[in-house]
């Protein structure tokens, strides 16, 4: 992925960056991308980047907890080196939702692969606004770590478009994330952090199902057990206070000869448990996790730590 990225900035309290210099030979894109991270850039700093870009020259814009607001915001979605944006991350900026109605009205809106909005600040209302742009039709939607109503997840099912929807710690309710695990055209669907409500059945489109802590109960997954999951391949529930017996009830779902991956990590099991059911249903399908997996910008945000 390093190849797609013009340039990383990374700092700490220990280490403060340079001063910003606008005329630096570092803001040059030369390959369509700029990537920031822990860099404050507000107001005349984002607007000076910009402007020294060719028009319609950037395909990916990521900034990440770089002190960008609503009003910047407005500067990004109407620059011109951005319309034609395939890729933007705004993670752990507060640009709520002023920031959110301007990205909807953008022209990169309909050029847009993958849009991350983690930790933005942004409620229910901006979301659906975005959603009902019918040139909104991103592959990949993050907006985690924000708060939304049930009303959002009405207007997320209607898109077919969205492959990849990661709507973790978003303080879903057991009806909204029912209809949405029942109706939702996306292949793969995080939930984690949320209050999980068990439909009637799983969408066919579903493929991988994140439901990481969860507070999932014993009997929520013997029902869970019970229902129809055709498209089901990946099932991730680590980090849930389920007995041992309770997996063996998996076992019996019409969908658990067909799991590629399922991973476990029930807080009340003993290894010794965990060693029975791995050698009676197949180590293949047995992941022992003590966390989630890692998102790609997570695993390199470890790795560029000093």
């Amino acid at each position: 992925m390093w190849h797609l990225l013009s340039f990383l900035i990374s700092c700490t309290p220990e280490k403060p960056p340079p001063s910003f210099n606008p005329d630096d030979s570092t803001w040059n894109s030369t390959d369509g991308a700029i990537r920031v991270s822990n860099y404050d850039l507000e107001g005349e700093r984002i607007l000076s980047i910009l402007t020294r870009q060719e028009p319609n020259s950037l395909s990916m814009l990521q900034f990440h907890n770089t002190n960008l607001d609503s009003g910047d915001a407005i500067v990004i979605s109407q620059d011109r080196s951005a319309k034609k944006l395939s890729y933007l991350s705004l993670k752990d900026n507060p640009i709520e939702n002023t920031g959110v109605q301007y990205i909807a009205q953008a022209p990169f809106v309909k050029s847009l692969v993958e849009l991350n909005l983690d930790n933005t600040g942004i409620s229910s209302k901006a979301l659906e606004h975005l959603l009902r742009n019918p040139d909104f039709a991103p592959k990949k939607l993050i907006i985690r770590n924000n708060s939304f109503h049930s009303s959002v997840l009405h207007e997320l099912v209607k898109n077919k478009k969205i492959d990849t929807i990661d709507l973790s710690n978003c303080k879903l309710t057991q009806g909204g994330t029912s209809l949405f695990l029942a109706q939702t055209h996306a292949r793969i669907v995080k939930l984690n952090q949320n209050d999980i409500g068990i439909p009637l059945k799983i969408s066919p489109h579903i493929e991988e199902l994140y439901l990481y802590q969860t507070r999932l109960t014993d009997d929520q997954i013997k029902a869970f057990a019970k229902i129809e999951a055709k498209g089901l391949k990946h099932l991730y529930l680590g980090r849930l206070f389920i007995e041992y017996q309770t997996l063996a009830h998996m076992t019996h779902a019409s969908w658990f000869p067909h799991l590629e991956v399922l991973a476990l990590n029930p807080r009340k099991q003993s290894q010794e448990e965990k060693d029975s059911f791995s050698n009676a249903y197949g180590s293949h399908r047995w992941l022992n996790l003590n966390d989630p997996p890692l998102d790609q910008d997570e695993k390199e945000k470890i790795v560029d730590q000093p």
